[in-house]
This record gives structure tokens, C-alpha cells and sequence, in this order.
């Protein structure tokens, strides 16, 4: 496997190298204790085609003589979210941070510092474990996960089609559970649905020969109740807007991907169906009734599990109340600060700044409850309505509590 590895050490060294494809290279460092991270794709959980992303860090290698350092894909764990309650993850985070010379992570003392925040172009996130905690400055492997219920799932014949993922720009779905004959429309052009009975039913096509907005124009104009496009790529399909042209307005069929491997398993299931019918089992939430705001601070090394704490133990409840007036629009979003950051929206270096928070969301009327990291983790909350823009203190949460909050409402 090849890739880029990034180099930092405590002599003022900051470079990279490029292992080449037999995965092995040979260099020479001047003496002293480096740091060496690097991340890969590598196999996701459904299917030779989908995609996950590890993450490889060697955070103290001492250089006083020849050194091996394997940096070893295979030997990843999955960094999983098993949530209580059924979520996707929307948004992720996996800060590396290494001090040489300070022994607690501390904000303006870090040699190295990389937000790496994955695309949903993959199914999950993988680390590889570093058994002995550094004992020269301090180390920090930090996940952070915006998990909400899940916005849609898709079966069909006891088979569920775990990667389904709403495109951007797509018509919202109704929320609840909906049944859907699927029929096979070829690329998603108009010619394909000539003789096509479509109508109310799911369309399954294929990316790449037709653009995303002449897909959604077809499978609207041949009256479908939803169109799933399967990726013809490795990972999930995360790159196209299948909304109007002004690239804010929601387009004219709800519209979802599927990976390649669980995309083709269902056309073919459809083709050869022959009179009989596949239907497709769809759950729709397109604004959460609950979510998980998680974060987790490794110090030392990266753990052999290095799974989100999901504990309902470990975790504070809140109850949002989110009066959004009739033809407004809400937003809203929840920071942490990590205890090498100070709080703010963003983190400054000589020559670099690195946005650490998420970005705001739209919210719906009424109620919502959040799950949140407790155990010290510091959070801050955001919202805005049109251009009113507030924002509550920052806060740390006793593990089991619960607490109310109210916003855009009358004092």
C-alpha cells in the first residue's frame, strides 16, 4: 500500500515521505523522538466496494539508532458508535495531538495537530492501536461523532440496505414508513423510462453517464415516489447535488444512494424478479427526534478499542425545545473543546488554522433530545434564526443528568 506519511519530531523536523507501492522506504533522520501519521482507505463494512478510512500514527519513535516502524493498516480497529438508540453518523472528527515537551495536552503547546474529518463517501473509521503510552511530552487520539436517528433505511425480502444515504440537494422524504415497488431504470435518463411503469414506485439507476439533475428531472416527470442511484464507485456516493440549480432549494424527488455491491445485488433482484414484484421497506426521518453529540479524549496512546463511549452512564440528557417561528428557518450546532484548545470557533497555528466544530444544521419545530458526552467534556452550544445568531455558556455535564433547554423562544 502506498501513501503519504507526515514526519514531525521534537529537532524542529516537519516533512513527509512517500511509500511506494511495495509499502516500504528506506530513509535517514537525524537523531532524536519523532512522530509518524499517515491515513488509508481500506476495505468498509459492506462490501469489496465500500469504503473506510484508517487512521496510523506512531507517536514516539525514538531515533537514537536504526528503528523499523510498521504502520499496519490490517491491524486497525473499527472505531464503532454503538448508540443506544438507531443513528447514522452525520459528521465526524479524529483529532491527532503530541506535545514533545509538555506532559498535558494544553492549549498553545502542541508540535502536531491534524483534524482529519472524513466524508461520508465512507462507511466507517478504523485506528491503529499503539499499545505503550508516550513517556516524552503528551499524546491525544480524540474521536468526535454528531450521530442522529437514522434519517432513512431501506430493505426489501429481509434484506437491509445498510449504506443508503439521502444526496444533498434530494426532496425530503414523509417521515414514517413507507412500502415502494422498485423498478430498474437503466442511467436515469427520460429514454430510460419509455414504457417504464414508474409511477409511485422507487427507481433504481446508475451513476455516471447521466448527470444528477437530469436523473432527478426524469424520475420526477415519470411521477416516481423516490430514486436511488447506485455508485458506480468504490464508497458511498457523496459528491452530487440533486436539487435546483441555485444549489439552496431542494429538487423534485427524494433522492438516495446505494454502494456498488448492495446497489447491484437489488438490480438484479429486480431483473429477475420477472411478474413478480420487489418492494422496498423505507423509513424516513428527515429531522431527528433525538441524536448523540460524542466525544472522547485518548490520552497517552491510541486504546485497542478505540470505540465512541456509548454507556448511557457516560452520557447527560438534554431536552430541546426548538420554537422555530411559522416561515423562518433555525439552525443549530454543538462544539466541543478538546483540552488542548482553547474554546472558540476555531484553532489558530503560526501558518495553519484548523476548523474544528461542525457546521450548523437545520432544525424543525418542537421538541428534541440530545445525548451528550459527560465526564468533563466541554460543549458549547449554537444556534440562529435568519440572522439573530446566539449562543449558550460553555458547559460540562454530570454523567446520568438531565437538563432543559429552550431556544428562539420568548425570555
Amino acid at each position: 500500500m502506498s501513501g503519504a506519511v507526515l514526519v514531525t519530531g521534537d529537532n524542529a523536523v516537519q516533512s513527509s515521505v512517500w511509500i511506494p507501492e511495495d509499502g516500504t522506504l528506506t530513509s535517514r533522520w537525524i537523531p532524536g523522538t519523532y512522530t509518524l501519521r499517515s491515513d488509508a482507505d481500506v476495505e468498509g463494512l459492506h462490501g469489496p466496494h465500500s469504503l473506510g478510512q484508517a487512521v496510523l500514527v506512531a507517536p514516539e519513535v525514538d531515533l537514537s539508532a536504526d528503528r523499523d516502524v510498521v504502520l499496519d493498516a490490517s491491524q486497525a480497529r473499527e472505531v464503532k458508535v454503538a448508540t443506544p438508540k438507531p443513528t447514522a453518523v452525520v459528521n465526524s472528527r479524529i483529532d491527532i495531538w503530541r506535545s514533545f515537551t509538555s506532559t498535558e495536552p494544553e492549549p498553545d503547546t502542541g508540535d502536531v495537530f491534524d483534524a482529519l474529518f472524513p466524508s461520508a463517501a465512507y462507511d466507517s473509521l478504523w485506528a491503529l492501536p499503539t499499545r505503550n503510552k508516550v513517556t516524552k511530552g503528551s499524546f491525544v487520539f480524540s474521536t468526535r461523532f454528531h450521530a442522529e436517528q437514522t434519517p432513512l433505511a431501506v430493505s426489501y425480502g429481509g434484506k437491509r440496505l445498510d449504506d443508503a444515504l439521502v444526496q444533498s440537494g434530494s426532496k425530503p422524504l414523509p417521515d414514517g414508513t413507507s412500502r415502494l415497488d422498485a423498478v430498474f431504470a437503466g442511467n436515469g435518463s427520460k429514454a430510460d423510462y419509455a414504457g417504464l411503469s414508474a409511477r409511485g414506485k422507487a427507481a433504481v439507476v446508475r451513476s455516471g453517464d447521466v448527470v444528477s439533475a437530469d436523473q432527478a428531472a426524469a424520475a420526477a416527470q415519470a411521477g416516481t415516489a423516490m430514486l436511488l442511484v447506485v455508485n458506480q464507485e468504490s464508497g458511498r456516493l457523496s459528491d452530487l447535488w440533486y436539487g435546483k440549480p441555485d444549489f439552496s432549494t431542494a429538487g423534485p424527488v427524494p433522492v438516495a444512494s446505494l454502494t456498488l455491491d448492495e446497489g447491484e445485488e437489488l438490480i438484479k433482484a429486480i431483473s429477475t424478479a420477472g411478474k413478480k414484484r420487489v418492494q422496498l421497506t423505507v423509513e424516513a426521518h428527515p429531522t431527528p427526534d433525538y441524536l448523540y453529540d460524542l466525544a472522547d479524549y485518548h490520552i497517552g496512546a491510541v486504546p485497542e478499542d478505540p470505540s465512541a463511549d456509548t454507556d448511557p452512564r457516560d452520557l447527560a440528557r438534554i431536552d430541546q425545545d426548538f420554537a422555530v417561528p411559522p416561515g423562518k428557518h433555525g439552525l443549530e450546532k454543538r462544539d466541543d473543546y478538546p483540552p488542548y484548545e482553547w474554546p472558540g470557533t476555531f484553532s489558530y497555528r503560526a501558518r495553519k488554522v484548523i476548523h474544528l466544530p461542525f457546521e450548523r444544521e437545520p432544525v424543525a419545530p418542537g421538541p428534541r433530545t440530545d445525548w451528550v458526552s459527560a465526564n468533563g467534556v466541554r460543549w458549547q452550544e449554537f444556534a440562529a434564526l435568519e440572522r439573530w445568531e446566539m449562543h449558550a455558556d460553555t458547559m460540562t455535564y454530570k454523567p446520568g443528568s438531565e437538563q432543559k433547554d429552550r431556544w428562539f423562544g420568548p425570555i
